[in-house]
């Protein structure tokens, strides 16, 4: 499971962070869409690093797009891939940025 705090967040202001715990160091991907499917961010992790390693993680984001700028208002989704020995898993999270 995956949380983000605070939720709602001010984009470019403050953080978000992504908190999650892994039963294995794992290969993870962070990606952020907006409401019409557009990916806006992203980061990957590899295993054993900070993101992809066994135990508890913490991602933070500020808020920005690929390009560095503020995101608008409005209501994203976060996908959490991880791929581990088990297999592939994806956890969801609603995300609402105001300002």
């Amino acid at each position: 499971k995956i949380i983000n705090y605070p939720n709602p967040f001010a984009a470019g202001r403050e953080p978000t962070h992504f908190e999650y715990v892994l039963a294995e160091d794992s290969e993870v991907k962070l990606e952020i869409f907006d409401l019409f499917g557009q990916l806006v961010w992203y980061n990957e992790f590899a295993k054993g690093e900070e993101g992809g390693k066994k135990g508890f993680n913490q991602i933070n984001w500020l808020g920005k797009n690929t390009s560095g700028q503020v995101i608008a208002n409005g209501g994203y989704i976060a996908y959490l891939t991880i791929k581990a020995t088990q297999g592939s898993t994806i956890w969801k999270r609603k995300i609402a940025v105001v300002k």
